[in-house]
């Protein structure tokens, strides 16, 4: 019980994170559209409410999110907030990596808008904006996907083939226990039987 409520109270400030910055980040207007879709969704609330892996996600992100808006478009840099994005990214990383590889691109997404947005002359932005598409293409030609690849699908395999093993050992389980057992259906409905 203790654990439960330790795990609802850490998706809880998740939660309540993620609608502080959204909050921040529309100026404080439609305040009840944004709790409604933050706070009050009830997906959010059943996810986030059990001893899943659920509960953490949703704290870490919502932690990572706002410890990302305060420290670098706010402009608020504190050494233990950094500490704690690390903490909190890393916390995601081992429960979820594909969560931080998402937020990771959101990241770098959102900076580069942000400077892209400090640039006045149009046809620089323009050269900017084909820099970098230019770099994010040769950088993705330049990564050998097969090693992930390979990976994954050795990894999906031993999981399918462990859980292949348990079914097995239960349908063994179950014929063992079921030789000492008679079926109801074999028997007559008289009272010499």
């Amino acid at each position: 019980l203790l654990i439960a409520v330790c795990f609802g109270f850490f998706s809880f400030i998740g939660i309540w994170k993620l609608f502080f910055v959204f909050y921040q980040v529309n100026k404080h207007k439609q305040v009840k559209l944004i709790a409604f879709f933050v706070l009050f969704l009830p997906s959010l609330w059943f996810w986030g409410s059990g001893l899943l892996k659920e509960p953490i996600c949703i704290a870490a992100l919502g932690i990572s999110l706002y410890l990302f808006h305060k420290n670098f478009i706010e402009k608020r840099f504190f050494k233990r907030d950094m500490i704690m994005l690390l903490l909190m990214l890393l916390t995601l990383t081992i429960v979820k990596s594909y969560i931080t590889v998402i937020l990771a691109i959101s990241f770098l997404v959102i900076i580069i808008y942000n400077l892209m947005a400090k640039i006045k002359i149009m046809m620089l932005r323009i050269f900017a904006v084909l820099m970098i598409m230019m770099v994010l293409t040769a950088i993705m030609f330049s990564i050998d996907a097969t090693i992930y690849v390979d990976y994954f699908i050795d990894t999906s395999f031993g999981q399918i083939q462990q859980l292949q093993k348990s079914y097995e050992g239960v349908q063994q389980m179950e014929e063992v226990s079921n030789k000492g057992a008679f079926l109801i259906s074999n028997m007559e409905p008289s009272f010499e039987s």
